[in-house]
């Protein structure tokens, strides 16, 4: 599968804990040029959000 997506990292801060939010979405057009064999994908989205658990771990939400 072969496919192109922007990233980014945004850190909040939300009820005194800091929170880090990253957020992934397709890029489209794709500046690959479409080939025999290789699957495209058009529609990618994906949200993430980690914080520490308060003790010396941390915690996630993963949305697709």
């Amino acid at each position: 599968m072969q496919y192109v997506y922007r990233r980014e990292l945004r850190e909040l801060e939300v009820l005194d804990s800091r929170v880090s939010v990253i957020l992934a979405r397709a890029v489209n057009p794709s500046p690959i040029q479409p080939c025999s064999g290789v699957v495209h994908v058009v529609d990618y989205n994906q949200s993430l959000a980690i914080t520490s658990n308060g003790q010396h771990g941390t915690k996630g939400c993963s949305c697709y």
